[in-house]
């Protein structure tokens, strides 16, 4: 399990991608997510739909946004094959592009190219 936060400057907002491609939810890791979920105010109920989406022996993603406070969790879970990686990658990158630019009340297609191109740094 790795986390990685990171800020997207031009609009202020916080993303944490936390990636379980190792297919291990250690003690540590499970305690790690438990106190990002506490921190980022997760219920219990849209935790359980993070985890189940992750973690449903599929392979998935999902990614949970919080507008308000201008910060969402992406999170991938173990993979079959590096194609299925990049397709939930880029499936779950887009929701964050989307969200965020829903938010900022932006509909432009050059806007969207440079925050998934700003976004791709971090969340690969």
């Amino acid at each position: 399990m790795k986390i990685t936060k990171f800020n997207v400057p031009i609009y202020d907002w916080n993303i944490w991608f936390v990636d379980y491609s190792d297919g291990v939810m250690e003690k540590k890791g499970r305690r790690t997510f438990d106190n990002l979920c506490k921190r980022l105010s997760v219920g219990s109920e849209n935790k359980t739909e993070l985890e189940g989406n992750v973690f449903d022996g599929y392979g998935g993603g999902d990614c949970y946004t919080q507008p308000a406070w201008q910060r969402m969790i992406v999170m991938i879970g173990k993979m079959k094959s590096h194609k299925m990686r990049l397709r939930i990658l880029n499936h779950e990158k887009r929701h964050a592009v989307d969200d965020i630019l829903e938010w900022a009340n932006i509909h432009d297609a050059e806007a969207a190219g440079f925050l998934d191109g700003y976004i791709s740094q971090f969340i690969k």
